[in-house]
């Protein structure tokens, strides 16, 4: 279901971002965020964050996925449009195997 905050702050980035860090304060509630403006606006207000590549460690840490599916779908990621800079990339998979 789609919540919508009760009052969402006007913190100049995009309305999406906006809106989840004005509801995550409200709710006291967690973020998966990975803008990076966005990310340190809503470290700001003490908002717990993960971006979407912890998600993925989490994921293999508690066996949920093996290492080998979350390089796999760490690349779907990649070719729908989320982007990493090569030298992170090249970080995330040496960790993942």
């Amino acid at each position: 279901s789609v919540i919508d905050p009760k009052h969402v702050l006007e913190l100049g980035l995009e309305k999406g971002e906006e809106a989840a860090i004005s509801l995550a304060r409200e709710r006291k509630d967690s973020l998966i965020m990975d803008d990076d403006n966005a990310f340190r606006v809503a470290r700001a207000f003490h908002i717990n964050l993960l971006r979407t590549t912890s998600v993925l460690f989490i994921a293999v840490k508690q066996k949920i996925i093996s290492k080998k599916e979350s390089v796999v779908l760490l690349n779907k990621l990649i070719e729908n449009g989320y982007y990493l800079s090569p030298k992170y990339y090249t970080i995330l998979l040496e960790k993942l195997r």
